[in-house]
Order: structure tokens, then C-alpha cells, then sequence
């Protein structure tokens, strides 16, 4: 695969351009890459998390994930991302729940 002027195949070119994209809805992620204190591969976990949608809104995800995207390897990130989906779901369908106790005035 041939590099670029600057030393970057162009599928790593093609990765950083939609990284750059995705990061205009993640401002959290956006300043600690800026910053330095995340490296590319921990932002883009936060970007396919955020994108993927199952663990809330982007700016939720954003902000949620941003004290272990810049505390543990891109790894652990990734590993704890996995986890997350399953408590997630209980969230989600608690507030399901009440939504609906509260639509129909019903009180527990």
C-alpha cells in the first residue's frame, strides 16, 4: 500500500477524514484529541460507540465515555464499551417503564 506525502496510506487518510467528520457532533472528544489527551484509536471507539447508538445519544456517549477514553489504553476502552450495551438496555427499558406508568397515570 503506498504512502502519502506525509507518511499515511490513503485508507488511514480515508479513517482520519471521517474521524474529522464524526467529530463535529463529539465535542468532548474532539478537545481531548486536540489537547493530546486522546490518542486517534481511543477517539475512534467514542465515534463508532456514539454512531452505533446503543448506548444513547452521541452527546450522551460523548461525554459519558470521555473519562475512560482518556484514562485507560484504547483496549480497555473498547472492552468497556462491549460491556456497556447489556446495562445500558435496563436503563432504557426502566425509563420505558416510567414513561409509560406516567402516560397512564399509574403510580408504584
Amino acid at each position: 500500500m503506498g504512502q502519502g506525502q506525509h507518511g499515511r496510506s490513503g485508507r488511514d487518510a480515508a479513517r482520519i477524514a471521517r474521524l474529522a467528520v464524526d467529530l463535529q457532533d463529539l465535542p468532548a472528544t474532539r478537545d481531548a484529541l486536540a489537547n493530546g489527551d486522546l490518542t486517534d484509536e481511543a477517539a475512534d471507539a467514542v465515534v463508532k460507540a456514539a454512531r452505533d447508538g446503543r448506548l444513547g445519544p452521541p452527546a450522551e456517549v460523548d461525554a459519558d465515555l470521555m473519562e475512560i477514553a482518556t484514562s485507560r489504553s484504547p483496549e480497555d476502552l473498547r472492552a468497556d464499551i462491549r460491556a456497556r450495551p447489556q446495562a445500558v438496555a435496563g436503563a432504557a427499558m426502566l425509563r420505558h417503564e416510567r414513561r409509560q406508568r406516567a402516560r397512564l397515570g399509574v403510580r408504584m
